[in-house]
């Protein structure tokens, strides 16, 4: 029966695998077609990206070369002071007759305390400026040969910041004097940028080195000073290797990507950012649009094939239905129904093959055979009932005793048991064996007819060889059989091994 039923079974399941293969095509195709699609608007994507990276870093250096030439134009003029005033004190006074122009007091010449030696500018323009300027020196550390940036800060009432471009002086350099001071507005800065097209949610800024906001277009008058990039993010900025980053903005948490560029040799960095959402938006609305048609096409696709399957899958149903009950049946035929153990049928088709194996492989097998002692005299004094009990009992201990998935326990035949043990050497045989019968003994089962016991127990016959070419299973069993035969004679309760060569 069990043939028959595979036999009708197979030509459903033939169409139904022949269908699932065309709907596996299907899909496959569907994400074939998706994924070519998909990889082409990416390479657009990434074409436009560059694009739009290569104008930001256009911007970048712009802009960068922008702020360095309003820098050097006050710096020219600081170095051009630096140099009178090693000249000795009576140059002092240049700076009011010959240069000004700056907010904040224009130049100015400060002594070690702080104090003002002489301004380009009035000396009430000087004074809110020059209260700030011990800190500022301070911040550039040491006199250095070159310019220092120092700030920036927000001078009361100003809606921009100001910077400080500091030349110091060594000891007795300049005289009197410390170092020479001119303040930079970032008016004129915001004005020049204030033309740049930067998108409806890019944006430009000036930054220190470590993250503070200088100048910021869009202006957001109360970001200025303020901590606004993390340091780590501006890394890898030089004035020749701009770099791009995506990140949200600590002003307006927008998600723009950043082209980051450092202003010449000074402490300083400029960046442009575009906003992620007009990235290449034209791109990603027609990626958006073929995506919507490819996946409606693989839908269909899909969709008709898997109405076939489905219809197949109806015809063939009931044909699955009865092969999995006609293997139900067979199983049942092989099991036990007392022990749940395999029966004998089930043991001679198990040992059968397993023999083939071990031949096979010139592997060693290993068989028990158990029986239970004077286990008549327990059915007769007790009844079949509880003589069923402990058979249940006794499968129990033998399953609890054999771990791997190869070792197959079966009910030979009435109170008799036997196990098989692929692949297992002479001595882990008689290790399980014994503990088989000892666990079965620790059940203490009274049994008043099992002589000087007085509880339930087995003897075993353990049958161990390496299969050769000319002999057969019914070696290992006729040998396990002597062994049991001997245990019964010697005293029962006992385990008695051969070893068959």
């Amino acid at each position: 029966m069990s043939v028959q039923a595979a036999d009708g079974a197979a030509p459903g399941a033939r169409r139904l695998a022949s269908f699932g293969g065309l709907a596996g095509l299907s899909i496959i195709a569907a994400v074939v077609l998706f994924a070519a699609c998909t990889a082409l608007m990416l390479e657009n994507r990434e074409d436009s990206l560059r694009r739009d990276d290569q104008m930001a870093r256009n911007l970048v250096i712009l802009a960068g070369q922008t702020v360095a030439r309003e820098i050097d134009q006050i710096d020219g003029q600081l170095r051009m002071l630096q140099t009178a005033l090693q000249y000795g004190a009576g140059a002092v006074a240049a700076p009011r007759a010959g240069v000004s122009g700056q907010p904040g007091g224009g130049l100015i010449v400060v002594e070690p305390d702080g104090r003002l030696i002489a301004s380009s500018g009035p000396a009430s323009e000087a004074k809110g400026f020059l209260a700030k300027v011990p800190r500022l020196l301070a911040e550039v550390g040491p006199p250095v040969d070159g310019l220092s940036v120092g700030g920036p800060f927000k001078p009361p009432g100003s809606p921009v910041a100001v910077l400080a471009l500091i030349r110091r002086c060594a000891p007795g350099q300049c005289g009197g004097a410390v170092a020479v001071v001119a303040p930079l507005s970032m008016q004129s800065l915001n004005a020049t940028f204030g033309r740049l097209a930067l998108g409806r949610r890019g944006s430009l800024v000036l930054l220190t080195e470590g993250g503070t906001l200088i100048l910021r277009l869009p202006h957001f008058r109360n970001a200025i000073g303020r901590v606004v990039v993390s340091p780590g993010d501006l890394e890898g900025a030089t004035g020749t290797h701009i770099v791009h980053r995506e990140r949200r903005s600590g002003v307006d948490h927008v998600l723009r990507r950043y082209s980051i560029g450092q202003v010449g040799d000074l402490r300083l960095v400029i960046a442009v950012g575009v906003a992620v959402s007009e990235l290449a938006s034209g791109v990603g609305l027609l990626a958006a649009i073929i995506g919507v048609l490819v996946l409606l096409l693989s839908a269909t696709i899909v969709g008709l094939t898997l109405v076939l399957v489905r219809e197949v899958r109806r015809t063939t149903e009931a044909e699955r239905d009865a092969l999995t009950a006609n293997r139900q049946l067979a199983e049942l035929a092989r099991t036990d129904q007392l022990t749940g153990l395999l029966n004998r049928r089930g043991f001679d088709e198990h040992l059968s093959r397993e023999w083939r194996r071990a031949r096979r492989n010139n592997r060693p097998v290993a068989l028990l055979l158990l029986d239970a002692d004077n286990f008549k005299r327990y059915n007769d004094k007790n009844g079949h009932q509880a003589g069923d009990g402990v058979l249940r009992l006794v499968s129990r201990c033998i399953t609890d005793a054999i771990r791997r998935p190869g070792d197959i326990a079966a009910r030979y035949g009435g109170e008799e048991f036997a196990v098989v043990l692929p692949d297992t050497e002479f001595e882990g045989a008689g290790l399980i064996a014994e503990n088989i019968r000892s666990s079965i003994a620790a059940l203490a089962l009274a049994h008043e007819g099992n002589g000087e016991a007085g509880v339930v127990t087995v003897s075993i016959g353990l049958s161990y060889h390496e299969p050769g070419r000319t002999d057969s299973e019914a070696t290992l069993v006729g040998s396990a059989d002597e062994a049991l035969y001997e245990a019964k004679n010697s005293g029962r309760n006992r385990v008695v091994s051969r070893r068959v060569v």
